[in-house]
């Protein structure tokens, strides 16, 4: 299932942070990857990366938060 939300930046960072502090399944369970200034390689894609996973049972829950859109997979 795929979500597609217009959102700022700046505003998407802020949740996510909140997000995190108080993820249900503990601050272990919730990643965050920010490639908002790029990747080592550099593909001109720049975004923030979510990972909620509470254990191995379950699936992973990725949020691709770019500049343009919030996309929740």
């Amino acid at each position: 299932m795929r979500f597609i939300i217009k959102a700022e930046t700046t505003e998407l960072k802020q949740i996510v942070h909140e997000f995190v502090t108080c993820c249900p399944y503990g601050q272990d369970a919730c990643n965050i990857v920010d490639q908002t200034l790029g990747k080592t390689y550099d593909d001109g894609y720049k975004a923030i990366h979510v990972y909620v996973r509470p254990n191995n049972y379950v699936s992973l829950l990725k949020f691709n938060l770019d500049k343009n859109t919030c996309i929740i997979e």
